[in-house]
């Protein structure tokens, strides 16, 4: 998918052309600023040759009457296999975003320049096109005081006393069980997840379990 590892290294890096964290969330919580921009594709970096060049080129944040918009640029996005997974995770960014400045939610904007669809994955994509949008999630956003702890909580599998991202520690410890060959009690977590993220989870479990039984299939009619 297009947040790939290029980009999640260039966003440890830092902001580029910024000196530090510090200076980019300074012009964040500057309402006149324009200044508040996180540069991932780096030409010192991404025009070395290889294939790991970041589809994102930048996050830019305007916080305005005391609502933080946002909005992304990319310069390529996979429909399928990229899109519904940047798109989550650039809005939980900005959701978080918001939270640490005791902001309101504002809008966001996202912005792509090729925006395409494989031909092998038209047939899948046609098959969702009746499908309606989920509900709306659980709120992720939180004080950026306290947030390392509530981290540290979420992957350990604990209770936060968040809403939103207790459901994220249920649907990563449900997972968890399941890539270590417990499906039963990946099962017995998922149950008890509500919301569009525990659908979402047992509808994974379900096609996962289809794949399985596709392959144990053709390996048995090839013998």
């Amino acid at each position: 998918m297009c947040c790939g590892a290029r980009t999640g290294r260039a966003c440890a890096a830092g902001p580029a052309g910024l000196t530090s964290w510090r200076e980019w969330w300074r012009f964040c919580a500057d309402p006149d600023s324009r200044r508040a921009v996180i540069q991932l594709y780096d030409p010192s970096k991404d025009s070395a040759g290889h294939k790991d060049v970041p589809c994102t080129l930048s996050f830019r944040f305007h916080l305005r009457r005391g609502r933080l918009d946002m909005a992304t640029t990319m310069r390529s996005q996979d429909v399928w296999t990229g899109m519904p997974y940047d798109l989550f995770t650039f809005t939980v960014l900005h959701e978080l975003v918001t939270g640490w400045l005791g902001a309101e939610l504002g809008e966001y904007h996202h912005h792509v320049d090729s925006l395409h669809i494989y031909d092998r994955d038209l047939d899948a994509a046609d098959a969702m096109t009746g499908t309606l949008a989920s509900p709306q999630m659980e709120p992720l956003s939180t004080p950026w005081i306290g947030f390392d702890q509530l981290l540290r909580q979420v992957k350990a599998g604990e209770r936060s006393g968040h809403p939103g991202w207790d459901t994220v520690g249920a649907v990563m410890r449900s997972y968890r069980l399941w890539r270590q060959d417990e499906q039963e009690s990946a099962r017995e977590v998922a149950v008890q997840v509500g919301g569009p993220l525990g659908r979402g989870l047992r509808s994974w479990y379900q096609e996962l379990d289809r794949r399985r039984s596709f392959e144990n299939a053709t390996t048995t009619g090839t013998r």
